[in-house]
């Protein structure tokens, strides 16, 4: 059987987002994996990857497993030192998942640093051949919650 196409890839800061009340990440991986799917991103043998940044002081241990890569970061250093964290390892993903006309590789990010003129929005713009998804979180927190 083939390994299946690594399609989406999401950056999520939980810091400034957190996972709505409730809801295990477990959850939150399929939804957003139907979200993605309904929206014509994904196929069904797609992959997705969910990296959360988090404040792991305050974290449930019980949110850990394998569908979504939790990643604690420095809260000491504030948004700034949350932003660069992200934008690093999105930009090494990218480097590790090269995309092209042919095999569209698609990247959400749910911060509050994506803003319009914002240097964090420049560089993800700057990514080629990657396809940007921009949705208004209200918008997607309720297509996990219903």
């Amino acid at each position: 059987m083939p390994f299946p196409f690594l399609a989406a890839c999401v950056f999520w800061d939980t810091v400034d987002f957190p996972f709505p009340h409730g809801l295990h990440p477990e959850w939150i991986y399929r939804r957003t994996k139907d979200f993605l799917e309904g929206k014509g991103y994904l196929g069904a043998a797609d992959t997705l990857l969910l990296k959360a940044y988090i404040d792991e002081k305050n974290f449930p241990d019980g949110y850990r497993n394998d569908k979504v890569t939790l990643l604690p970061i420095p809260i000491q250093g504030g948004k700034y030192t949350r932003a660069d964290t992200m934008l690093v390892d999105i930009v090494l993903w990218a480097m590790e998942n090269p995309a092209t006309y042919h095999k569209p590789v698609d990247l959400m990010v749910i911060s509050a640093n994506v803003k319009e003129g914002s240097d964090f929005l420049h560089a993800l713009e700057s990514l080629q051949d990657r396809q940007i998804l921009q949705y208004r979180l209200s918008h997607v927190c309720s297509a996990l919650i219903n």
